[in-house]
């Protein structure tokens, strides 16, 4: 089952592409409304927006996890993220669940544009303390790179920006995709994933790379012993948007195996079709949705099946996550 969310409404979906509301708990005054950012082994989690404007200064990030079919709530202490400027673009969360302790994780990610590497943080239920991450530093060839795009930019020769060997404009070398392991607590530095560049096993055999750091969110999940990899994705030197979605088999060796891929323009029903900048990707089991900026598409790792959840049932930029019922505790 996969979820939409609004700013301030919650909508589950079933196989059949029915909808029905899950009923959210109130938020307090002082916030303008709550919207759910992860969800995992029948949890959810609410990211709480203040009401009024916060000074960078003393910017803190407010959360609820709970189970809406229990109607079992908990507040956790408030994440106080000391660099503001990382702390104004977070572009992702994640959630982990252990089934043995039944203790859950969140985690917090930022990585921008501008940035130097990958940081975030992560909170531990069974200590209810929140954990900051030691930054996942990129190459010093790709900031070298970075700033010399920037520099040409700024002079108007941006057309004639000499690309960095091995590494497409504005797009990921292969030390940038950070994997953070939430039940071993330690970084990934591109290890399990090693390439980054890859066809997508479609008719146009032209070379692929991920978007642009701090636009899109990738995921990189275990279903039935297998690890899968799935991101929207762009073709090499293209400027205009993403070009579609897939899911990749994890080899032995760490290289990325298609399983499927679809261009945007072919799942996109008729006269839907926009220039996609921004996607967010989550997955859990079976099941890969593909949301924000884009209409919602789900892949289905049984079926071997793309569908969309009908845009007259969502909300303008609605974020998704996979959502499985479950009258787990909240501990």
């Amino acid at each position: 089952m996969t979820s939409s969310f609004g700013h301030e409404r919650c909508y589950a979906f079933g196989a059949l592409g029915n909808r029905r509301e899950l009923k959210l708990p109130p938020v307090q005054e002082s916030f303008a409304f709550a919207k759910v950012v992860a969800s995992a082994g029948g949890l959810v989690c609410l990211h709480c927006v203040p009401r009024v404007f916060v000074p960078p200064q003393a910017l803190e990030y407010y959360f609820l996890v709970g189970n809406p079919l229990t109607w079992e709530w908990t507040e956790i202490p408030a994440l106080q993220w000391k660099h503001t400027e990382e702390a104004a673009t977070i572009n992702d969360f994640a959630m982990f669940v252990d089934d043995g302790s039944g203790f859950f994780k969140l985690g917090v990610h930022h990585s921008g544009a501008a940035a130097m590497g990958h940081t975030g943080y992560v909170y531990d239920s069974a200590t209810r303390v929140w954990s900051a991450l030691g930054m996942l530093h990129f190459s010093q060839a790709h900031v070298k790179e970075r700033t010399k795009k920037a520099e040409l930019l700024n002079m108007n020769l941006g057309s004639n920006t000499p690309t960095f060997p091995g590494m497409d404009d504005f797009y990921y070398d292969l030390t940038t995709l950070g994997m953070y392991d939430i039940r071993r607590c330690e970084w990934s530095n591109g290890s399990i994933v090693r390439s980054l560049r890859f066809t997508t096993g479609l008719k146009r055999k032209f070379h692929c790379v991920l978007p642009q750091p701090g636009w899109c969110t990738s995921r990189l999940w275990e279903y039935n012993g297998q690890q899968y990899f799935a991101s929207a994705w762009v073709y090499a030197g293209n400027y205009k948007g993403v070009n579609g979605f897939g899911v990749w088999r994890v080899d032995n060796n760490g290289s990325l195996v298609t399983v499927s891929v679809v261009p945007i323009i072919s799942i996109l029903k008729k006269g839907l079709y926009r220039c996609i900048f921004q996607v967010k990707t989550a997955a859990d089991g079976n099941l890969v949705c593909f949301s924000e900026e884009s209409p919602v598409v789900v892949y289905d790792l049984n079926a071997n099946t793309w569908s969309q959840i009908p845009a007259e049932l969502m909300d303008d930029y609605s974020g998704a996550v996979v959502y499985r019922p479950s009258l787990r505790a909240v501990t």
